[in-house]
């Protein structure tokens, strides 16, 4: 089911508590936590694009100092505001819609300026964006949609790339990286596997029963686990299967890492962090149960717990989405939590101004699958917030929610 347009104040439903008033107490200056959506990096800085603020943020890596960088009035200003990747190439930030057909948003690093450019006519959802040198290629989310070779110092689509193999239902890309000089990615709720490089593309058919629901590459060599979360599979280029193990956790994973002879599993909910010591054959709980970025929210974020990693020394970040930063050693597994946030001078003067910019140049959609079509969650998202909802409304969801107040 599907609620439109439901307004409701981000302050409330970021922090209200049981008997606390939701209008913020300007004696008691708080740091504003960046709630992340993607990421990208380069030597110093982590460059994200903040969700609640509809804005580009820069963190130091050294000091994890938090700055805002380009405004919701700069990136909303073409009502483009679902963004799909961040690219950082030469000395700019380049900020790809999510629909690619959209604008796409060139920040100067050094001058601070934006611009906009059409770049493709092609409406197609972004799955993820490789970098070589002045050449991005893109990965729509459906297989039934070409690759697309974009040239960056024209600004256009130079090629377009078929997949040559016919969809089923549930389909798409996911988990596309690099290695070995090729651009690896699975075709998740299918046992296929892709490689693409100067030769074109090669798709294997790993040879298992059970669908995957993601992987990771290294060293010519694929790992993925089942949709059911109960299978590990180690395979070569050519999809014959090195090893298998079972893991039988119980837990639903969207993402998986292999580091260090270490497969980092992050689960779809609630932000645990497990690891599978592939020599050993056991399993370790790293960071579980960590305290959500933001209390009585939905599961607007539907793709992943933490969006992606980085690597820095001995340690790997994962980096936050729902969940703060955390940050394993590998050698150790020892795992620290760290709360990205803004300066205090910036929260309490543009950060609420520019809430409610967004808040004007979005429409906000819920939905959600529960048993019984359960409206729960989004009580609590509505609970105590100015929200207008027509209590005249003849379908049955808007009953049930009246119903809830009584």
């Amino acid at each position: 089911m599907c609620f439109k347009y439901a307004e409701r104040t981000l302050r409330g439903i970021l922090y209200q508590k049981k008997n606390m008033p939701l209008a913020f107490d300007k004696k008691h200056k708080m740091r504003e936590k960046l709630i992340g959506w993607v990421y990208c990096q380069d030597d110093k800085y982590l460059w994200c694009y903040d969700e609640v603020i509809s804005a580009l943020s820069r963190v130091e890596i050294e000091s994890m100092q938090t700055q805002c960088m380009v405004s919701p009035m700069q990136l909303l200003n073409d009502g483009c505001f679902e963004i799909g990747k961040l690219i950082k190439w030469k000395n700019k930030i380049i900020i790809l819609p999510r629909e690619i057909s959209k604008k796409w948003i060139f920040y100067d690093i050094g001058s601070g300026k934006v611009d906009y450019g059409a770049v493709c006519t092609d409406s197609h959802r972004l799955a993820d964006a490789i970098l070589f040198e002045n050449v991005l290629v893109i990965f729509s989310v459906f297989v039934k949609d070409p690759i697309l070779v974009v040239d960056l110092m024209e600004r256009k689509v130079v090629k377009r790339i078929d997949f040559g193999l016919l969809p089923q239902k549930g389909m798409h890309i996911m988990d596309v990286t690099v290695d070995q000089g090729d651009i690896r990615f699975l075709i998740r709720n299918s046992s296929f596997c892709g490689r693409l490089n100067s030769k074109g593309i090669h798709l294997t058919q790993i040879r298992v029963k059970a669908p995957f629901a993601c992987a990771d590459f290294f060293d010519g060599t694929g790992w993925a686990v089942t949709c059911k979360g109960d299978l590990l599979y180690h395979f070569d280029s050519d999809g014959t299967i090195l090893d298998c193990y079972k893991i039988n956790l119980g837990i639903e994973f969207k993402r998986i890492v292999f580091e260090g002879g270490r497969i980092f599993l992050l689960s779809a909910y609630e932000g645990m962090i497990k690891i599978f010591d592939i020599e050993n054959g056991y399993e370790i709980n790293v960071c579980a149960q960590q305290e959500s970025n933001f209390a009585n929210l939905p599961e607007l974020f539907k793709q992943v717990d933490y969006w992606g990693y980085m690597k820095k020394d001995s340690d790997i970040w994962f980096l936050p989405l729902k969940y703060p930063l955390q940050i394993v050693n590998i050698d150790t597994l020892m795992c620290r939590q760290e709360m990205l946030q803004y300066s205090e001078e910036f929260s309490e003067n543009e950060y609420w101004e520019y809430c409610r910019y967004a808040r004007k140049m979005k429409r906000f959609i819920y939905s959600e699958k529960l048993p019984n079509e359960s409206l729960e969650r989004y009580v609590e998202l509505i609970k105590g917030n100015k929200t207008s909802i027509d209590r005249k409304s003849k379908s049955s969801s808007g009953k049930k929610i009246w119903d809830k107040f009584k």
